[in-house]
């Protein structure tokens, strides 16, 4: 399923309403003309078909170069999908089991504490009631945090320890946060935490290969994803997408080895510094890549499929169909988006009514930080990609326009 400038398919015989799919472009033309965003490109297929794409707005906001079907975005937290599906691939060829120990795979987890209270010093700790499992990784039940030092104890000691150093390995970011003691007691709650980054580090040691290797040789080739990885081709950095934030005067360029003025003091991770920098890679499971449009419609629509792109098999329907699952059952689930449980590797619509915004039950998605989305809905055949690049932007974040979109798409579905 690739794309191509201007790329429309037949709107009308797979269900939807092609003049409000128009109307969709006309209101981000919009949103770009009065400087609430640089720019989106999005995607629809239904039914296999490539139903609509666009590129609206602008890769580059000071020289006015237009954005394009083929301009790379980074994915931030959106690398986190295609490293759930690299482990379950291994999950397919019984190399685990999701509850297996942790331990059973990287000893050094043993022995670890949890902080008595959310804000207990680093030595007021208690025993863990049970060690964390596979599926507390995939399920971000670990009673990890994320490592930015905001909010909590727990959070702050990950952050001291400097996570995301560019040249160090994930066996060295497990070394340190195998340290930590844990911000609450594994199954017990959702947690957004950079368990993604263990779930990498397992598809290393299951595997034998290093992660960056495994996502091209087991993924990315056999999908044709030719722009997507942590580190970027000269092509690709050539169409790589300016990042902006929303400063005083509006849109502003996100600075190569620098922070908004807005944030001081936080102890931010180095990758949003080096948001600019395109030499560094940080090959990591909860970010790192940049990737196209028409890269990540391939992934999603081979998870629609069950798993299946163009006769290349990555995952079992079974699986898929367990992935896209909710494994979280009475587990409270904290996030911004309400009505959501949550599978391995994505969060799953539960309830519609809560979630505020259209769409279906069984719906799996995820987003990530600089406004890119994806979303697959088994019930209605759906895929839906979208593309943008800023940070800090209000009513532009990653929340806000995947509710916006939601509601624009399923509005101009006519059956």
């Amino acid at each position: 399923m690739g794309l191509s400038n201007a790329q429309r398919g037949p709107a009308e015989t797979v269900g939807f309403d092609p003049a409000l799919l128009a109307a969709i472009d006309r209101h981000y033309e919009g949103r770009v003309e009065a400087g609430e965003m640089a720019g989106l490109a999005w995607a629809v297929a239904r039914r296999g078909q490539l139903v609509h794409a666009s590129a609206i707005g602008f890769s580059n906001l000071e020289d006015r170069v237009p954005l394009k079907l083929d301009s790379v975005f980074r994915l931030m937290s959106m690398t986190k999908p295609l490293t759930a599906v690299a482990l379950m691939m291994l999950y397919d060829e019984g190399r685990f089991g999701l509850d297996d120990p942790l331990t059973d795979y990287l000893p050094q987890f043993a022995g670890q504490t949890v902080l008595r209270e959310a804000e207990s010093a680093a030595d007021d700790v208690v025993p863990m009631d049970r060690g964390i499992t596979v599926r507390d990784v995939l399920r971000h039940t670990t009673g990890y945090g994320l490592g930015f030092g905001m909010g909590g104890a727990h959070e702050k000691q990950l952050a001291e320890k400097v996570l995301y150093v560019a040249g160090e390995t994930l066996a060295d970011e497990m070394a340190k946060i195998s340290k930590a003691p844990l911000g609450a007691q594994p199954g017990a709650i959702w947690n957004y935490s950079l368990a993604p980054d263990i779930q990498a580090r397992l598809v290393e040691v299951l595997s034998g290969v290093a992660f960056a290797d495994f996502l091209q040789s087991r993924i990315l080739d056999p999908l044709g994803m030719a722009d997507t990885g942590f580190a970027l081709s000269p092509g690709m950095i050539e169409r790589l997408v300016r990042c902006y934030w929303t400063g005083p005067e509006g849109l502003t360029r996100w600075a190569e080895g620098s922070l908004p003025p807005e944030f001081p003091g936080i102890p931010w991770p180095e990758p949003l510094v080096r948001m600019a920098d395109t030499s560094v890679a940080f090959e990591r499971g909860a970010f790192g890549l940049s990737s196209t449009l028409g890269d990540y419609l391939k992934f999603a629509q081979m998870l629609l499929n069950g798993g299946e792109l163009d006769g290349k098999r990555l995952l079992s329907e079974t699986t898929v169909r367990l992935m896209s699952s909710d494994h979280l059952g009475d587990i409270p689930m904290d996030w911004k988006v309400k009505g959501l449980g949550f599978g391995l590797g994505f969060a799953v619509i539960k309830d519609v009514e809560a979630m505020g915004f259209a769409g279906t039950p069984g719906t799996f998605y995820w987003d990530g930080a600089t406004g890119v989305n994806f979303w697959v809905d088994p019930v209605r055949d759906l895929v839906v990609v979208t593309m943008a690049q800023h940070l800090f932007t209000p009513n532009a974040d990653p929340q806000a326009l995947n509710a916006e979109m939601h509601d624009m798409i399923y509005a101009a579905l006519t059956e």
